[in-house]
């Protein structure tokens, strides 16, 4: 009893400890901005502020977005949450993303209390302890780990960490029951609950929630190595199948045996909208990971930035060269960890295989963004418990490791507050990352909106130094990316302002990036937002530039299929918003091509125009057979017309 209140008081002692850092810590950046994705998925999402908690209010809310293949329904309805009772305020947002990473700490000193007392039993409480305790402290205060917290829209990856760390300390408490005769059942229902309850609400937070099963895994291997005193052909069993499947995904890949097949994913519009196919999003990855290892054992957050678009792409093995040594590198590693998991030597394999389980959804085959520091969120504990169970075997130097832990958090510490103070404001954090990350277009582009912002709120003109600085960074995020027309499309906007015409030189660039370059998602919503920008009449009519503009991206033989659905359709609008019935009735032509079948109330406005225009009586009769070859039935202009009243 004496031993349990005092193992009981000392979690108290480190449960204050960890949350009153975590706060100290991120709190200079509390009252800081929305960024990036933080406006499309939270800011601009109309469906996350509930007026009430009804349920149908709360399924519109969860279902509001496709930001996953799951919907990440979870993340969505703590957002909702934050609406409802804290209003638009970004403070209650990021108030609930620090005590979500404070929680995690927690979460994550019982897991490696539990794994490190399971690796070297004979120590004493109070020594693992306190090695749990660095480990807690070390990961919640790392500088990796400030856009989870700080970057509201990362809740997402946050809440999964949550919800995968309480599955974990289910597994592992299940495990060590189902070593004992009398607990095996008991046991045996805990581990399900992680499986069947944690792991599906991690998923439903983010998709690498489903990594539970892997990091699951690499703890059964290095900590209980199949054992159990009852149900083990169960416990050998499940492994068995997680491996031949393991094994099929594998092999799947290079012998096209499912859809997330290499030939699968190069032969479809998977990468279309990227600078880069799936060869050279391998590569790149190989050196990402290094660098994302780099900064979890020594951080340098003068390299720490919200924004790596700057980290160049891997063209070939050797452009950069430094590609083939990231793979040859890799190689050896994996070869000795492999060999340390036959000759069971678990620290020369339990952080390298958690590393790569945490990286292998995002840092994969998948066509995400090359590279974010929040995706080291749950590989990070890895390498740091790692670090800790080295420690403990250290023998007569022991202390001296505790020493040099203890240094090496405080020094966490001063990196995550130091660049909370940056994340204050939006002025400051624009500033800070340009300084940190020179190369990168986005940091450029950001710094140019805050300039452009106060061009625009002052009536500034041409002459000003915020519109020269306005001009220059966002040339400098053009220069920055051989793909980028946003910053272009900006400078435009700027000149606007103050009611000059563009340099010829950016359109003319622009022009060609158009015609030539791939427009990634970034582009064609930039695209739609200068077009829609003059519908509205928020924006000076451009309307030579504008067709020059559509001309040359219909004309990209990069665009796919939904893109030129878009396209068209948005330029026929524009071009009636113009008072040009001609070029409209030619886009909603070329849209009703590559849309099947259409949207209705587009095929009633196009046919209504067409029979209002003189000497289209012949293209009225085509189309509207059209209509009825793709609806089922006669184009009625009367019921057209009576549905457009009532709208």
């Amino acid at each position: 009893m004496k031993s349990m209140l005092s193992y009981r008081s000392k979690a108290f002692f480190v449960t204050l400890t960890v949350m009153a850092v975590t706060f100290l810590a991120f709190w200079p950046g509390v009252y800081g901005p929305f960024v990036f994705d933080d406006f499309h998925n939270i800011v601009e999402n109309d469906a996350l502020r509930l007026e009430s908690l009804a349920p149908h209010e709360i399924w519109d809310a969860i279902t509001s977005t496709s930001a996953g293949p799951l919907g990440r329904p979870i993340s969505l309805l703590t957002f909702a949450l934050n609406f409802y009772f804290g209003g638009d305020s970004v403070f209650s947002f990021k108030l609930t993303n620090i005590l979500i990473h404070a929680l995690n700490g927690l979460l994550v000193f019982f897991l490696a209390y539990r794994l490190i007392r399971l690796y070297v039993p004979e120590r004493s409480e109070n020594s693992i302890i306190l090695a749990a305790m660095l480990v807690a402290l070390a990961w919640v205060l790392h500088p990796l780990n400030l856009t989870n917290v700080l970057y509201v829209v990362q809740r997402m990856n946050s809440l999964a960490g949550l919800f995968t760390l309480a599955a974990l300390l289910c597994y592992v408490d299940g495990r060590e029951k189902m070593l004992k005769a009398q607990s095996v059942g008991k046991g045996l229902s805990i581990v399900a609950a992680g499986f069947l309850v944690f792991m599906p609400l991690a998923a439903l937070s983010k998709e690498n929630g489903l990594l539970f099963v892997g990091f699951a895994a690499v703890i059964e291997l290095a900590f209980f190595r199949f054992q159990s005193a009852r149900f083990v052909l169960l416990v050998r069993g499940w492994y068995a199948l997680l491996g031949l499947t393991f094994l099929f995904i594998l092999l799947g890949f290079f012998f096209d045996w499912h859809r997330y097949s290499y030939a699968s994913i190069t032969s479809s519009n998977a990468y279309a909208l990227r600078d880069f196919d799936l060869d050279e999003r391998l590569m790149t990855q190989a050196r990402a990971l290094w660098f994302y290892l780099s900064q979890i054992v020594v951080p340098n957050i003068t390299s720490l930035t919200l924004f790596h678009d700057g980290f160049g792409i891997s063209r070939s093995l050797t452009s950069p060269i430094t590609t083939l040594y990231s793979v040859a590198a890799w190689g050896l590693v994996v070869t000795f960890a492999l060999y340390c998991v036959l000759s069971n030597r678990v620290l020369g394999y339990f952080g390298v295989l958690w590393f790569l389980v945490g990286h292998s959804m995002e840092s994969s085959i998948f066509s995400l963004e090359l590279i974010h520091e929040h995706r080291n969120y749950m590989p990070m504990f890895g390498i740091l418990l790692s670090v800790a169970l080295l420690v403990m075997k250290a023998g007569s130097y022991q202390k001296l490791g505790v020493v040099f832990c203890v240094l090496l958090t405080t020094l966490f510490f001063l990196g995550s507050h130091t660049r909370s103070y940056s994340w204050g404001s939006w002025g400051e954090l624009v500033h800070s990352e340009v300084k940190r990350a020179p190369d990168s277009s986005r940091s450029h582009y950001q710094l140019a909106r805050w300039y452009f912002s106060r061009v625009e709120a002052m009536e500034l003109g041409q002459s000003s130094e915020e519109f020269k600085a306005a001009e220059e960074h966002f040339l400098q995020s053009i220069t920055h990316n051989r793909t980028d027309i946003t910053g272009g499309l900006a400078i435009i906007r700027l000149y606007d302002l103050v009611g000059e015409p563009p340099p010829e030189s950016v359109t003319r660039e622009l022009t060609e990036r158009m015609r030539t370059e791939v427009m990634t998602a970034d582009n064609s919503n930039k695209m739609m937002d200068y077009l829609f920008c003059q519908m509205d009449g928020d924006c000076s009519r451009e309307g030579e530039l504008s067709n020059q503009f559509i001309t040359a991206i219909l004309s990209n033989p990069h665009l796919i299929d939904r893109q030129k659905e878009l396209f068209t359709k948005t330029s026929a609008a524009y071009t009636l918003s113009m008072g040009l019935v001609q070029p409209y009735l030619y886009y909603m032509a070329e849209y009703f091509r590559v849309a099947e079948p259409g949207d209705r109330e587009s095929w009633h406005a196009f046919l209504t125009i067409l029979r209002k225009t003189d000497g289209r009586e012949k293209d009225l009769e085509r189309w509207s057979r059209e209509y009825e070859q793709r609806f089922g039935e006669r184009f009625d202009p009367k019921m057209a017309t009576r549905q457009e009243a009532e709208k």
